[in-house]
C-alpha cells in the first residue's frame, strides 16, 4: 500500500470538509483512490478500525470498482477465502463486498455465498443469504427456510418461503406458525394461498383465531351456516368485530351483516 497517497487523500478529504457541500473534492479523492490497486486497498480497508472518513471514502470507492462485472468473480474469489479467518469486523466488511459481486457471478459461487452466510450465527449474514434467493431458488429450499421460520421466528425467512417457495410445504406447519405468533399479513398469505387446497388443517383457527377462521371460509369454497357464523363473531372482541364483519361481506351474508353493523352504529356515539 501507497501511504504516501493515502496521506495525500486525507489532505483532500480534510480539505473537502472545510467546503459547503464538499465541491468537487470527491471527485478529486475517487481519482487518487482509483490509483490504488483494488486487492491491497480491501486489504487495507479491512484492516481500519475507526469509522473514519478516510474509511469511508475507501469503502465507496471500493463499492463502485468491485460492482464492474469483470472484477467480480477475482474479487469474489479472494475475499471468499479470508473468511474463515476473519474476525467478526472484517466480516461483515467482506459479506457486503461480496453482496455487490453476487449479480454477475455464475449459480454455484452464489449458492455458494448463500451456504456460507445462511448458516452463520450472525443475523446480518442470515439476511444477506435470504436477499438473493430470488436468484438461486430450488426446490430444496422449501424445507430449509421454513424450517429456518419455525427454529428462530423471524419472519423475513417466511416471507422469503412465501415470495419464492412451494407453499403447500407449510401446511403440516400451520399450527406450529400460529404458535409463533406471526404477523397479519403472512397469516393472510397463508390463508389466501392455501385455503382452497387444505380445509381440514385451518380448523384450529375456531378455537385460538376466530377472526381468521371467518376470513379462511371467506375465501374457500365452503360454506358454513348462520349460526356457527355468529358463534365466531362473538368470540371476537370490538377492536377485531369490524375485520370479522369484512369477511361476511366478501361471503355475501347480507343479513346478518346488516344486523352487526346496526349494532355497531349504536354502540358508536355521535360526535
Amino acid at each position: 500500500m501507497d501511504f504516501h497517497r493515502i496521506q495525500y487523500i486525507e489532505e483532500l478529504i480534510k480539505a473537502r470538509n472545510e467546503i459547503f457541500l464538499g465541491g468537487n473534492y470527491n471527485l478529486l479523492i475517487h481519482s487518487v483512490l482509483n490509483t490504488l490497486d483494488l486487492y491491497e486497498l480491501i486489504d487495507y480497508y479491512l484492516s481500519l478500525n475507526s469509522d473514519s472518513d478516510i474509511k469511508k471514502s475507501i469503502e465507496s470507492n471500493i463499492y463502485k470498482r468491485v460492482a464492474i462485472p469483470y472484477e467480480c468473480k477475482s474479487v469474489f474469489d479472494y475475499l471468499i477465502q479470508r473468511l474463515d479467518e476473519s474476525e467478526y469486523k472484517e466480516r461483515q466488511r467482506i459479506r457486503k463486498i461480496l453482496l455487490i459481486t453476487i449479480p454477475h457471478l455464475n449459480k454455484p459461487d452464489k449458492i455458494l455465498f448463500f451456504n456460507t452466510f445462511f448458516r452463520s450465527r450472525f443475523a446480518y449474514d442470515v439476511e444477506s443469504a435470504l436477499s438473493i434467493c430470488d436468484q438461486i431458488w430450488e426446490d430444496s429450499f422449501n424445507n430449509i427456510i421454513l424450517e429456518g421460520y419455525l427454529r428462530s421466528g423471524n419472519e423475513r425467512f417466511m416471507t422469503t418461503f412465501l415470495k419464492f417457495g412451494n407453499v403447500e410445504f407449510a401446511i403440516p406447519y400451520l399450527q406450529q406458525i400460529w404458535s409463533l405468533t406471526p404477523s397479519n399479513y403472512i397469516k393472510t398469505r397463508l390463508i389466501i394461498l392455501l385455503c382452497k387446497l387444505d380445509f381440514d388443517s385451518f380448523a384450529f383457527l375456531k378455537d385460538v383465531d376466530p377472526e381468521k377462521y371467518l376470513m379462511f371460509i371467506s375465501y374457500s369454497d365452503k360454506t358454513i351456516d348462520d349460526k356457527d357464523i355468529m358463534q365466531y363473531l362473538n368470540k371476537l372482541d370490538v377492536d377485531h368485530r369490524p375485520f370479522g364483519l369484512m369477511s361476511l361481506g366478501r361471503m355475501k351474508r347480507w343479513d346478518i351483516l346488516k344486523k352487526e353493523i346496526k349494532k355497531i352504529r349504536l354502540l358508536t356515539p355521535v360526535k
